[in-house]
């Protein structure tokens, strides 16, 4: 070992008259080696070196107060303590180890260390020697975590900590070849993912993959093995399992989907599944993941609009919970605008159509942060751009559902103004939908009557003058006519 000094058993005769010379003649000897150099005697320190001062924190004079197990990491110190006493005995015990010592400060310094007999100044002691070898030693650790973490990732999925495709397809493979009956796949499909990532946010569709893991494995057995195998699908391989505990899993994976769409205000689980068993030792693993994928994707097909409609119904809760949606506001909406329709003899089915506008027309605020929703303050340029997101965000999420697919349109541009000024298209005059001209005048004539964090609720003529001050600009005159006959009565 590189700068270990090694002290051959050696005697150190005693002089009678000036054993303090014999010390002092030592200490010169090794003062300035580059290797720490200590002597112990009944496990006492009685000299040291200055590095191995350095090393400890301590000064000679506090060492000598000590034994050397006294400044040994505890893993160690029983060990180093044992040996010491028994090489003083002369015992046969290793001489070059590695242990850990603490310094002053509490810090752990791992040693290389030699040790050998000797008698000091007349009586048996310990010579001990060797480096401080910190450094290389946490270079090693951080080496081996890395080389731990890399083996982790090659087969897990970061996400979800499940084991990967890579993983599992071997896994098949090696149960194929041990010709295992009675084992079985399950695999399943989160539904809507694309649909959660693209309105709420990838963190969003991140939380519901890790919490399809979570289920996942408080499902199946411990000895299950369970994998992420694509974007939005996983796969648990079960061996030996009987048929009845297979379907009991099943089951539990359902009740855990329905508890935690229970409990959870802001976000909603929907799983196809789909799992076949192994009966016939012809069959491989790859032949049944197949049979599960294709049970899997008839059921996807069952509840694919279901899953949606119950997205959205769950997206509209979360801007409840959020307080977003006023107590109140849609209903006030609904009224308004049942109210302006009627007036200009709009039929009957797309006045049902309007009054879901004033329900869904703002859908798409679930995927805008809070800090900016809430924001006591007038939005800067920057968070005004992220606002305006929300009738893009709105009109994919109303795509996804046939409940509110024929209304997407509208919640696209429901801010969009009379004169052209509004967003996101542009459109200016009959280019926007009448519908969306009504909402305006409607959700304007709500705001406006009602507090809001930054301002109290207008008075009655406040607001009739800002909408004369609007006519033409933001609203459609004709329609505001209207408004003012029929609701306003004036």
């Amino acid at each position: 070992m590189e700068n270990r000094y090694n002290f051959k058993k050696c005697r150190v005769k005693k002089t009678a008259n000036h054993p303090h010379l014999l010390a002092n003649k030592f200490s010169i000897l090794t003062k300035n080696v580059g290797a720490f150099i200590f002597i112990v005697q009944e496990g006492k320190f009685v000299y040291v070196n200055p590095a191995f001062e350095v090393i400890t924190g301590y000064s000679a004079q506090e060492l000598y107060q000590k034994h050397l197990w006294e400044i040994i990491e505890e893993d160690n110190r029983e060990l180093v303590k044992q040996r010491v006493i028994s090489r003083e005995k002369g015992e046969n015990v290793p001489v070059n180890y590695e242990f850990k010592l603490l310094n002053k400060k509490g810090e752990v310094r791992w040693i290389d260390y030699s040790s050998t007999v000797i008698t000091y100044i007349g009586k048996p002691a310990i010579l001990g020697s060797g480096i401080d070898i910190t450094t290389s030693k946490n270079m090693e650790e951080m080496l081996h975590l890395e080389q731990e973490k890399l083996a982790y990732l090659e087969i897990h999925d970061t996400l979800t900590h499940l084991y990967n495709w890579n993983y599992f397809r071997k896994q098949l493979e090696n149960t194929d070849k041990i010709n295992e009956n009675n084992s079985a796949i399950i695999v399943c499909d989160l539904d809507g993912l694309k649909l959660a990532n693209d309105t709420l946010g990838y963190s969003a569709g991140d939380t519901l993959l890790r919490d399809v893991a979570k289920i996942l494995r408080s499902s199946c057995p411990p000895r299950a093995i369970i994998a992420r195998t694509n974007g939005s699908e996983f796969a648990t391989l079960i061996r030996d399992i009987r048929q009845e505990k297979l379907r009991t899993i099943i089951e539990n994976i359902y009740k855990q989907v329905s508890f935690y769409n229970k409990k959870n205000n802001t976000l909603s689980l929907s799983l196809s599944i789909g799992f076949a068993y192994k009966q016939n030792p012809n069959q491989s693993l790859t032949e049944v993941m197949q049979e599960a994928n294709q049970l899997m994707y008839r059921e996807k097909l069952l509840h694919k609009q279901s899953s949606r409609s119950g997205l959205v119904d769950i997206m509209m809760k979360a801007l409840e919970v959020r307080d977003y949606i006023t107590e109140g506001h849609t209903d006030r909406l609904q009224e308004i605008v049942e109210k302006i329709a009627k007036a200009i003899n709009m039929p009957e089915n797309r006045m049902n159509d309007l009054s879901l506008l004033a329900l869904f027309h703002d859908i798409g605020k679930v995927g805008i942060a809070d800090s900016i929703l809430f924001k006591p303050d007038k939005l800067s340029d920057a968070e005004m751009e992220e606002m305006k997101k929300h009738s893009n965000i709105g009109y994919h999420i109303a795509k996804s559902t046939s409940e509110l697919a024929h209304i997407a349109d509208w919640i696209l541009k429901h801010h969009e103004k009379w004169d052209g000024s509004g967003y996101p298209l542009g459109l200016k005059g009959e280019e926007i939908p009448i519908e969306c001209r009504i909402l305006t005048i409607a959700d304007a004539y709500d705001a406006m009557s009602n507090d809001r964090p930054y301002r109290k609720a207008m008075t009655q003529e406040e607001i009739i003058e800002e909408f004369k001050n609007c006519s033409g600009k933001q609203f459609d005159p004709e329609l505001l006519k209207v408004f003012f006959d029929k609701y306003l009565l004036i």
